[in-house]
């Protein structure tokens, strides 16, 4: 009956870690302009400061429903089986106690990578560090909000709680290899986890890291120099998140590059056509059902669509500059809909 309930659980949490990926994505697209804009001292536009209101706003909604399934779940790692006997309670069956544990490690994990590749990079800079931490009750947010989350991250207690659990995390999975190979829903939690770029970070991050970082986060400040922190430094490392997709994978494409492959398939393909995809090597192509995880449309080159006589429709008429350039590729992704290259 665990087992089914934590099925469920974990079913229910992975599309919740879909929506986070995708509002990281788009997360991501507000840094770039940031990183490349604001030290040019510009106004901030006013369609950005609605981007980073409603960007702000749908985060933290978010990491308040990965917070509330990280709760219901850190109880597994308190559920030993000495705590059970002194309850009077029977004792747990030891892989599925792992399975619910797994759900709280890879969402305090999902948490600080998001951390890493967001708030981190925002608190860089001074303007929009004050802009974010302002109250707007027009967008439902609270004075203060952006350092309330950054000290959450690194309060000590929650630091401690985290390398408690990798530990654990490393110590038991030996244990249960055979039970993840063999459970879709323990093993894609156990690869969420593995592969979380906060993973190694947190790993080795001490208290004295935490409160040099809190430190740092006093004086409204995140220097970049690598010399800041004492071991794995958050800012070192945000530059090498900055350019996370929100995509984990394990190994590029077997196609990846491949010149040969790419000149074949323009030569068979035809506008309309649609490409399905497989890839085992992504962390989210083990939990869609079915055996392709992707599918795009080929739009055609110019040549092929005047062939057809919809070179001049208005519809295609609008990425006329898209398709000359060599974007042939219509596809849905988590920041969107995107015309991209066959590349």
């Amino acid at each position: 009956l665990l087992n089914i309930r934590l099925d469920r659980d974990i079913y229910d949490y992975q599309l919740l870690s879909e929506e986070v990926l995708a509002a990281r994505a788009k997360a991501l697209k507000l840094t770039d302009w940031i990183t490349a804009n604001i030290d040019r001292d510009i106004a901030i536009p006013p369609s950005m400061q609605d981007k980073l209101n409603t960007g702000m706003s749908q985060g933290l909604e978010l990491s308040d429903r990965v917070v509330a399934a990280v709760a219901r779940n850190e109880c597994w790692l308190q559920a030993a089986e000495e705590a059970m006997i002194a309850r009077d309670l029977p004792p747990l069956d030891p892989f599925t106690r792992f399975k619910g544990f797994t759900i709280a490690l890879s969402g305090t994990l999902l948490l600080y990578d998001t951390y890493f590749t967001t708030a981190s990079i925002l608190n860089k800079h001074d303007r929009i560090r004050r802009f974010l931490n302002q109250q707007d009750s027009g967008y439902g947010r609270q004075k203060n909000q952006l350092e309330a989350v950054s000290d959450t991250m690194f309060n000590t207690a929650n630091v401690s709680l985290v390398s408690r659990e990798i530990q654990f995390f490393e110590t038991e999975s030996p244990e249960h290899e055979t039970h993840l190979s063999n459970d879709n829903e323990a093993g894609y939690l156990s690869e969420l986890i593995k592969q979380s770029p906060a993973y190694p970070v947190m790993r080795e991050f001490t208290i004295d890291d935490a409160k040099d970082q809190q430190a740092f986060l006093a004086h409204g400040k995140v220097k970049d120099d690598i010399s800041g922190f004492k071991r794995n430094t958050v800012n070192g490392v945000s530059k090498i998140f900055g350019n996370l997709v929100g995509l984990v994978e394990e190994r590029k494409g077997k196609l990846y590059q491949d010149k040969s492959a790419h000149a074949y398939l323009k030569k068979q393909l035809k506008p309309g056509d649609i490409l399905l995809e497989k890839t085992p090597f992504r962390l989210t192509d083990k939990m869609i059902p079915g055996h392709w995880g992707h599918a795009a449309i080929w739009v055609g080159t110019e040549k092929e669509l005047k062939a057809l006589g919809i070179w001049n429709n208005p519809w295609v008429k609008k990425y006329h500059k898209e398709i000359t350039s060599g974007r042939r590729i219509v596809e849905s992704l988590r920041s969107g809909v995107e015309i991209n290259s066959l590349a």
